[in-house]
């Protein structure tokens, strides 16, 4: 197991980034947009639950108590099948900021989006970037077409 140190490169995404991009895909459409908090589907470590839950007490998606502590033999598996120690969907979240697929709805932006990490806090709300929907269209080709989450390599 490695440790959390730094982002994820998009190179390295693996099951649990591509599953968790798709979920925010499917919330962003259904919602107009993913409100980060506390979101009883998303794997969370401890240190996020505890922020999660404090600062954004009533998020738009979940239902009080949903939410699990996740164990640490659940961190992040990489597309080698390498975990990440105490790294989360959050995390991954984090990540995909990170490569430009998502970011924070930003009107004052050219496209919308700020891909700024440190603007992903409790209550804000993210959305892809044109090129997050780019891949996201890719991966669930992938999926259709019978391919596994850890198989999936975007092209450019």
């Amino acid at each position: 197991m490695r440790p959390n140190e730094g982002y994820v490169e998009l190179a390295e995404f693996g099951q649990d980034h591509w599953s968790t991009l798709a979920y925010a895909e499917t919330v962003m459409i259904d919602y107009a947009g993913f409100q980060v908090g506390f979101d009883g589907r998303m794997r969370q470590g401890r240190r996020n639950y505890r922020i999660m839950k404090e600062q954004c007490p009533k998020p738009k998606r979940t239902r009080p108590g949903m939410g699990v502590v996740m164990d640490a033999k659940y961190s992040t598996r990489l597309r080698n099948d390498e975990q990440v120690a105490g790294h989360d969907d959050w995390h991954c979240i984090q990540d995909m900021i990170s490569a430009e697929l998502m970011g924070v709805v930003d009107g004052s932006k050219p496209n919308g989006v700020d891909v700024s990490v440190d603007r992903m806090e409790p209550g804000v709300t993210l959305t892809l970037t044109p090129r997050g929907w780019q891949v996201a269209q890719q991966l669930r080709q992938h999926k259709a077409a019978g391919g596994r989450w850890k198989d999936f390599v975007p092209t450019e």
